[in-house]
Parts: structure tokens; sequence; C-alpha cells
């Protein structure tokens, strides 16, 4: 996996999902769980530990003889609860692979260990949904989010430009 790509300014830049290497742990004898991860680092993190962190959980899924399909940079993004990590914002990455269920333990293990790492949480996905038709929704989410943000920045940028405006107050109708 190249992350190159992740690193792009634009963090909802796709990468396209790769069908081949899909097919190939679908044909797989062994039972491989599929999984989706967000990893969310601290906001002085530079790139070259935000790659080499993204980099040992590869590493990882790749020793235990899973895959990985997709990894994406969200970017700096706010963080839901900043006051209980002491910063406001942080980097989020998201990952879609496939592993055996030793793999989530490796991952969690190491992760602990590292003070950049905010957060990071893993999902297994349903086994009724293939990763591809998990990506097509999720895909969709996102795109519904940022179109909601921007309506909301917009809102929020009209309703600044109207309070700084000043107005007078008018008394029974009249200016």
């Amino acid at each position: 996996v190249s992350f190159e790509k992740a690193f792009l300014p634009d963090f909802l830049l796709v990468f396209k999902f790769d069908y081949m290497l899909f097919k190939q742990v679908m044909n797989q004898k062994e039972s491989l769980l599929f999984y989706e991860q967000v990893l969310v680092l601290h906001p002085d993190s530079s790139e070259k530990e935000q790659k080499t962190i993204c980099q040992l959980v590869v590493d990882i899924i790749e020793k235990q003889r899973g895959k990985v399909f997709k990894v994406d940079s969200w970017g700096s993004r706010p963080l839901a609860n900043p006051k209980s990590k002491g910063c406001s914002r942080a980097w989020y990455f998201y990952m879609l692979f496939s592993g055996p269920a030793d793999v989530i333990t490796e991952i969690r293990k190491q992760l602990s260990i590292d003070r950049k790492v905010l957060y990071f949480h893993q999902e297994k996905l349903p086994k009724k949904e293939t990763p591809e038709k998990h990506i097509e929704k999720f895909l969709q989410n996102l795109e519904q989010t940022a179109q909601k943000e921007k309506e909301r920045t917009a809102k929020n940028q009209k309703r600044q430009m109207g309070q700084t405006k000043f107005k007078p107050p008018t008394v029974g109708g009249k200016v």
C-alpha cells in the first residue's frame, strides 16, 4: 500500500478498491474477517511520524497473513471531546483490511504503546456485507457529511456578515 496518496491535502480523496486483492482473499481457505479501523493521531505528529504509524499497522496486518485494501487520510479534523485529550484537533486515518482475529489484538497492543496515537477503533464488518458495498455506503455518508458541513459553514458566514452591519432599532415599524 502506498502512503504517498494518503497524504494529499484533500481528505475526501478516494482510492480505487482493489478488486483483484479482494478476490484473492475471498478464495483463501482460511477464515479471514474484514475490518475497518479509524486511527486518530496527535495534531503535533509530523508527516513522517504519521506514515510510520500507518506503516506499522500495515506491517502487523501483513505479518498475520492479512491484506490491506484501503488507507485514507481524512486530514486534520476537530475532536468530539477536546478536553479529554488536551487538544482540539487531530489527524484522522481510515483503513479497510482483512485478517485473522489475532490481528486486532496485535494492532491494539502496538498502538496503545505509542503516545502519538490518541484513539483507535476497529470494527468487524458484517459477513453479509462485502467490503465493496461497505465502501460504497461509507462514501455516500462521507459526501452527505461534507455537504452538510459546507451548508453549515455558509450559514455561519452569512450569519456573521449580518451581525457586522449596524441595524438601528425600529420603533413602531419606523426607522
